[in-house]
């Protein structure tokens, strides 16, 4: 009992010590000190802070709300902001003391002449109070804190550090700790990026104060019931700030799709895709285009594309115009032609923007070929302008244009145009028809890629010689000759053996050696083969025997001739062919005989 007895008088003085003033401080009294329910000291106390909001948002001043345990105002008063080193500012409460140890710090802006932005967000009282940071995350989610104290049975501490994973979670950005560290729209290595900006985006500050504040209001109540970021908040901002943005009609310009608010970040300039691609709920990844598919976006069925090439570095995401949408993507190094509606439009090389043009010469040039000269194969060229006919023609080898072809055309000479223009007229288009021939007149005429040309009767039969590849090509007449197109350049039908279409090579390691098809028999000498009569031929080749790398080096005889099946190699590649015995092989010969 005794010793009960003293720590129960311990206690009770501890208590009294630690809760005491005077008669509760009515007789003047000083409280000594106060403890909260995890016995950290809070009261008296002194409290200062930094305005940690975006720095173009100037605070006035700081109210200090006592609040009790259910968040309910027991007491407040103002102090002003203050000049702080570092070109920031803050405030600052001397000692005084607290009844709760729980504070609400509301953080006070102008709004227009005579209005005013409040920001509330809540403290934990501690023994020393300094350096806290006065930000808007601690803002949006002071709302969701009440909730969770009041509904919930949370303590302030605890309500707190939910409603900020809450925060985090729905924003799908990670907000780091805001409570301890300065507004910042950049990592710890310098690289920008949105970071805080982002919930400033979210409630449209770019765009007006007032705007600003009552999205503000309106996201913390919402925040407030579920700790979620509804849909249509988050579309309603990504519209707000896609509307910014706007295609560059310079190409030096640095920035192609820029953002111009009264927000002057760079990083704000440029279109964020983690944003949009959370605000609009993509679920494709963002690759060569992305389509908005939200129907509570004004830019529903809209298209992202990227822009892969560019003057500067420029290059990235921007919006397709609403022409664009129409008409494809004017796309930078991409030149291209479009038509809607009878307008006829053009982007040019190094552009970003469709521009209509009405110049005759300059539509035909991008929509067909650009009528320059001879020697670049647009001569004779045909083309449409609003259902009239124009051809490319040449008074001399570099000074062409595209000339009207009048309903009273008549020909007086059967150049490449006139040709041109008279087979267009009687069998239309040559684009889409490559390939088709007809006999004009008595004129061989056969569509080459885009325009008719007058021929021979190889090309007419055969199609016209003019192959760039590394391959040599093969046609055959209708009374069974064969010719050949010349690889790299060719641009004459040659006449040539089946030897040549079956590939088989001709040179000086291979002269003087027999090929036979069917009933026809080829030599090859001096490089090229020649059709030849049976009596020349080798006998072996005759006879169909066969020589290949399993009967190598045999040796036959027919009459008084010896031939041996010999290995050749040339141009990389192992040939099997008869060949008159040398002496080296007849003595190999006799000693196997």
């Amino acid at each position: 009992m005794m010793r009960v007895s003293k720590a129960a008088f311990a206690l009770l003085f501890s208590l009294l010590f630690l809760m005491a003033c005077s008669d509760n401080g009515n007789d003047g009294g000083e409280i000594l000190a106060r403890y909260d329910e995890n016995g950290v000291q809070y009261s008296p106390t002194e409290i200062d802070g930094i305005v940690g909001y975006m720095p173009s948002m100037k605070a006035e001043s700081v109210r200090i709300v006592v609040v009790d345990a259910s968040l309910n105002p027991v007491d407040s008063f103002e102090v002003p902001i203050d000049s702080l080193d570092w070109n920031s500012t803050g405030f600052k409460v001397g000692s005084r003391d607290y009844e709760y140890p729980y504070v609400k710090l509301v953080t006070i802006f102008p709004l227009g002449k005579n209005g005013k932005m409040e920001f509330p967000q809540y403290l934990n009282l501690q023994r020393y109070n300094s350096n806290i940071f006065l930000q808007f995350y601690g803002a949006l989610i002071s709302g969701r804190v009440e909730t969770l104290v009041r509904n919930k049975g949370l303590c302030l501490r605890d309500a707190k550090e939910q409603a900020y994973k809450e925060l985090n979670n729905a924003l799908g950005e990670s907000i780091g700790s805001p409570e301890s560290r300065a507004f910042y729209d950049r990592d710890d290595y310098g690289k920008q990026g949105l970071f805080d900006l982002w919930g400033y985006i979210l409630c449209r500050h770019e765009i007006s104060d007032s705007l600003f504040y009552s999205d503000f209001k309106e996201l913390r109540d919402s925040f407030a019931k579920d700790g979620t970021v509804s849909a249509s908040i988050k579309v309603r901002a990504a519209d707000a700030w896609l509307s910014t943005f706007k295609i560059s009609s310079d190409s030096m310009e640095r920035e192609l799709f820029k953002s111009s608010s009264r927000d002057t970040f760079s990083v704000l300039k440029r279109l964020d895709t983690a944003f949009f691609k959370w605000a609009y709920g993509f679920d494709a990844a963002w690759k060569d285009s992305v389509k908005i598919e939200n129907e509570h976006s004004e830019y529903n069925g809209r298209m992202f594309v990227y822009e892969e090439r560019c003057n500067l570095s420029s290059c990235g995401w921007r919006l397709k115009a609403p022409l664009e949408e129409k008409i494809g993507a004017c796309l930078y190094f991409r030149s291209r032609y479009a038509e809607l509606d009878g307008v006829f439009y053009l982007c040019r090389d190094e552009s970003f923007v469709w521009e209509p043009v009405s110049d005759v010469d300059t539509i035909l040039s991008y929509k067909y070929i650009r009528c320059e000269g001879k020697s670049y194969g647009d001569y004779g060229e045909i083309g449409f302008y609003k259902d009239n006919m124009y051809v490319c023609d040449c008074e001399s080898a570099n000074k062409c244009n595209w000339t009207e072809v009048k309903k009273d055309f008549k020909a007086t000479v059967l150049d490449t145009p006139t040709v041109s223009v008279l087979a267009t007229q009687l069998y239309g288009e040559c684009r889409g028809h490559d390939g088709e021939k007809h006999v004009m007149d008595s004129i061989l005429v056969r569509c080459h890629w885009s325009k008719w040309l007058k021929v021979d009767t190889l090309s007419y039969y055969m199609g016209i010689c003019k192959n760039s590849s590394n391959r040599d090509e093969f046609g055959q007449m209708e009374n069974g000759d064969y010719y050949k197109c010349r690889a790299y350049g060719g641009e004459k039908w040659e006449r040539c053996t089946y030897a040549d279409v079956k590939g088989d090579l001709c040179n000086w390691v291979t002269a003087d050696i027999y090929k036979k098809y069917d009933d026809k028999y080829f030599h090859c000498k001096n490089e090229k083969w020649n059709e030849v009569s049976e009596e020349d031929v080798y006998a072996p080749v005759v006879k169909g025997d066969s020589c290949t790398s399993k009967n190598e080096k045999e040796i036959k005889k027919y009459g008084e001739e010896f031939f041996v099946c010999r290995r050749i190699v040339t141009e990389g590649k192992e040939l099997y062919y008869w060949q008159i015995a040398n002496e080296s092989d007849l003595e190999l010969y006799k000693d196997e005989n």
